[in-house]
């Protein structure tokens, strides 16, 4: 590798050591026996001094690229999971999180989104899904949530986006909570807001469909509520439109991890170029240092 040639080179020519070792040991003929071994000795003894040091820069230089690596990947994944952006409004400007988590439960959620084309089992199991897609603590309080709330719903409403700040809009439930809080509140126009937000990530969430034709209904909008009674889960009875919304479901899906697919690859590819500089600028920084002394 780059990095061992280049240690070798820099010991070699620290030692100084001729080409022939024979003429240079012959040239010590006249000192006597005990002084050879006195030279041959300090000689060696300054050699292990200096394989002492390259040693400790060898060492020192291995935990650098270990804290690089390190950094790397922290850096890496503040990049792909940051929410410094604006919440999506439409689902092709979503880009999921590619984690080996979230490819888990990408793979769960389709196998119930498929198993909802002949049966209405998985709907209560979307439903609990949705809900414990994180942290547990926050699962339960989003399931006491639906037997009691408190007055005007205040405190409800800030442990949603308190919750919605911590995870962000990948986190659908809380968003979709809050938007039904604000259509109970009467706040139609916030509710839909928050409604397209859940919908981004999530086109086949049949319950925050649900809120925004009931947002529609109190707006007094009736072609809209009309318009999105056909984006609702369909019933079994209408077989053929049934399949049609699982295969949309699907396709959404699909297309959304396909996005984040190359979101990590520009990422990584970003990343991966800053680090090469910055590796190499610390290896030549080293280097300098070495030859200097």
């Amino acid at each position: 590798m780059l990095v061992n040639k280049n240690i070798a080179i820099f010991v070699l020519s620290s030692f100084n050591l001729p080409e022939n070792i024979n003429g240079f040991l012959s040239g010590v003929h006249s000192v006597t026996h005990v002084g050879y071994n006195t030279i041959v000795a300090a000689r060696f003894n300054s050699m292990d001094e200096e394989l002492e040091d390259m040693e400790k820069a060898r060492y020192a230089f291995e935990r650098l690229m270990q804290s690089e690596e390190s950094s790397f990947a922290v850096e890496f994944e503040e990049q792909v999971v940051s929410d410094d952006i604006d919440p999506p409004m439409k689902k092709e400007d979503y880009v999921p999180i590619l984690t080996e988590s979230c490819r888990r439960r990408h793979e769960v959620e389709m196998d119930l989104l498929t198993s909802l084309a002949t049966s209405d089992d998985a709907i209560e199991k979307l439903v609990d899904f949705w809900v414990e897609e994180r942290d547990q603590e926050s699962a339960n309080t989003l399931k006491e949530m639906q037997n009691s709330c408190s007055p005007g719903r205040e405190k409800e409403e800030k442990f949603l986006m308190d919750t919605i700040n911590k995870y962000g809009y990948h986190y659908v439930e809380p968003i979709s909570r809050l938007a039904l809080l604000y259509y109970a509140n009467g706040r139609y126009a916030e509710s839909d807001h928050w409604c397209k937000v859940a919908l981004a990530v999530k086109p086949w969430h049949f319950e925050v469909v649900q809120t925004r034709i009931m947002n529609a209904v109190g707006l007094e909008e009736k072609l809209q509520a009309r318009t999105l009674a056909l984006e609702s889960l369909p019933p079994l009875e209408e077989s053929e439109r049934r399949h049609q919304w699982v295969e949309q479901a699907l396709t959404d899906a699909n297309d959304a991890m396909g996005r984040a697919q190359q979101a990590q690859e520009a990422a990584m590819e970003k990343l991966q170029s800053k680090r090469k500089t910055q590796v190499t600028s610390n290896y030549g920084t080293m280097l300098s240092d070495d030859e200097w002394q």
